[in-house]
Parts: C-alpha cells; structure tokens; sequence
C-alpha cells in the first residue's frame, strides 16, 4: 500500500490509504513515519522514510450509505468517534 510522506515541524508522517474490505470502506491511516533502513541509503531515489504504526484512521463506508464515517484513536483503550462528534470540534458540518 503506498505512502504519502509529509513533514511537519520536524516530524515526519506518513498517509496511507486502502480498501478495508471486511468493512466495506476506505481507511485513512495516519502513522508517524520510521527511518528506512541505512543500507537503503545507498539506493537512489530511496524513500528516507517509512510508515509506522497508525495512530489515528478514518473508515469512510462505501457499500452502505446509511453508515457514518467513523475515526480511530489507537491507544491502550481504543476510541471509535462519529463524524458528527468530530464536526462540533472542527467547526464544520458533517456534510462538508
């Protein structure tokens, strides 16, 4: 599954998107991106950067319009938050 690698105040991160299939949606993955291998550095055009382990994903269904997306917050007591929960936070509309 490719990666888009992205730096933000000297982190790194990497998005990742694929098809979850056991839940008929998208899955938006958010990782903190690892160093690539050293033995990599010799290799041109290389990526310096590799996905992690995810910490924040996002399902967006696809099969059944009537679910919500969703986000997961992977921690020791993993979080499921609704969209419309989100909205207020983000101050914006589900819709958008």
């Amino acid at each position: 599954m490719p990666a888009e690698l992205r730096e933000h105040a000297g982190r790194h991160y990497a998005v990742q998107f694929h098809y979850a299939l056991p839940d008929d949606a998208w899955a938006v993955e958010l990782s903190e991106a690892v160093p690539a291998p050293a033995a990599w550095a010799e290799i041109p055009n290389a990526e310096t950067h590799l996905p992690g382990a995810a910490f924040l994903v996002a399902f967006v269904p696809d099969e059944d319009p009537t679910l919500e997306p969703t986000v997961h917050i992977h921690s020791h007591n993993e979080h499921v938050i609704p969209t419309k929960s989100c909205a207020g936070s983000w101050g914006r509309s589900p819709t958008r």
